[in-house]
């Protein structure tokens, strides 16, 4: 990819279609109450799981597939996923045991909630900036390989949930 443009244009367009949103409503609407912590931990493990684990995998892929062959590989995972959760049937206990959401467009122009909201927004730029400023010192400062960064990306992660588990 050599253009600027396209590849802004399709990182908006992976950021819009992202699961994370959908897949957290999943949890809260099907998911039994008591449930839901359990749910929410096991969603974050797959998150950091899946960020480690494809890091080194498109690291290494990029360099013997090319970029267009280890999309095609990403894109079919997701795909795969996408056709798993569907198909699951969804618990039968759920969204009958929970109130309806009255109050929802109340909390969406909460103060407070748009701080928040504010907050993670600057707060995800802030790690996407650092992550990319990583990978380009690593590649030209320190001559790393795709692989290599991908690699990288593996002790990212474990340091994430170091500090998720000792810090937070």
């Amino acid at each position: 990819c050599r253009s600027v443009v396209l590849l802004i244009v399709v990182r908006i367009f992976a950021g819009l279609s992202t699961p994370l949103v959908p897949s957290l409503a999943f949890i809260f609407e099907k998911v039994p109450k008591e449930n839901v912590v359990t749910g929410m931990a096991r969603y974050g493990f797959a998150v950091i799981s899946g960020y480690m684990v494809a890091g080194a995998f498109v690291g290494a892929g990029y360099e013997t597939l090319g970029w267009m062959v280890t999309s095609l590989i990403t894109g079919g995972v997701a795909a795969v996923g996408f056709l798993v959760v569907t198909a699951s049937e969804p618990p039968v206990h759920g969204a009958s045991q929970r109130p309806e959401s009255s109050g929802v467009v109340a909390a969406l122009v909460n103060p407070q909630f748009i701080a928040f909201g504010m907050t993670c927004l600057t707060n995800g730029y802030l790690m996407m900036l650092m992550l990319n400023m990583l990978v380009f010192n690593l590649r030209d400062r320190f001559e790393f390989s795709a692989g290599q960064v991908g690699t990288v990306f593996i002790a990212t992660t474990m340091i994430m949930i170091a500090c998720s588990f000792f810090i937070v």
